[in-house]
């Protein structure tokens, strides 16, 4: 997560019809996910990779998108973590604040960072911040 996020650029591309930038959701039952368009290496061959994290239930997985310039295409999904009590995410603005939606704001595409927070099977709280770029 950590070589993703600081490897995050934006773009615009009337292709994209959610925009080139940083993304989240939220549903109704709390689970919750983000993507966004990340920099490969420059040996790689496609430049970016749309890529992704969600927490669903018990579940912290990463999200790959077979086609950057498609984010409505299915990703593919692999689980980094399971049997968690909790997982959920926040997203710092430029103004200190933590939201659980990321809003893209003038001057501001990106969150200056990531919050995510689990609870292990035992409970155990644990809190990682993230810096973006």
């Amino acid at each position: 997560m950590e070589a993703d996020l600081s490897n995050v650029t934006t773009r615009l591309d009337p292709r994209d019809p959610v925009g080139g930038g940083f993304h989240t959701r939220l549903e109704q039952d709390g689970s919750g996910q983000f993507h966004l368009l990340r920099l490969l290496p420059e040996d790689a061959d496609q430049g970016v990779q749309r890529t992704g994290y969600r927490c669903e239930g018990e579940t912290l997985s990463r999200l790959v998108w077979p086609d950057a310039n498609n984010p409505l295409a299915a990703p593919q999904e692999f689980t980094l973590l399971d049997g968690l009590r909790a997982c959920a995410f926040k997203y710092l603005n430029a103004g200190g604040q933590w939201l659980n939606v990321w809003q893209a704001q003038t001057g501001n595409p990106l969150p200056r960072a990531v919050e995510l927070t689990i609870a292990d099977a035992e409970g155990t709280p644990i809190r990682r911040v993230l810096a973006v770029q």
